[in-house]
């Protein structure tokens, strides 16, 4: 991935009585916005701070490549969001847990704790 090809911008935060207890989650990216992307399973990684993106075959019932890695920060990615547009994407992060940093140590410091972070798709570099 070419990390030049997207923005990163912490949205907001969440107080954390307003936090609901979100289950770990994904998507299906069927958009054109982004190339190469459409039919793509997208799966958020608590542990690994990461959201995978699983290339599915056409009729979205088998996976068709390798996961590919998008996103990586010491954070835990505990929901997504992606706008209409198809090119920005929305996580909500946790407020504590264990995660892992860049050089993939363990720890239990979270970059963004309890934020939505905004993840804009800007060019196919």
């Amino acid at each position: 991935m070419d990390s030049s090809a997207w923005r990163c911008t912490p949205s907001w935060t969440f107080s954390e009585a307003a936090t609901p207890p979100w289950r770990q989650a994904g998507w299906r990216y069927t958009g054109t916005a982004i190339p190469g992307w459409d039919n793509s399973l997208l799966v958020l990684s608590l542990l690994r701070g990461a959201v995978f993106r699983v290339p599915l075959r056409a009729d979205g019932r088998a996976v068709n490549g390798a996961p590919l890695a998008y996103f990586k920060s010491t954070n835990r990615y505990r929901d997504i969001a992606l706008h209409p547009d198809g090119r920005r994407f929305h996580l909500v992060t946790d407020s504590e847990g264990r995660t892992t940093d860049d050089t993939g140590a363990l720890t239990r410091t979270v970059a963004n704790p309890g934020a939505v972070i905004e993840y804009t798709f800007t060019s196919s570099r």
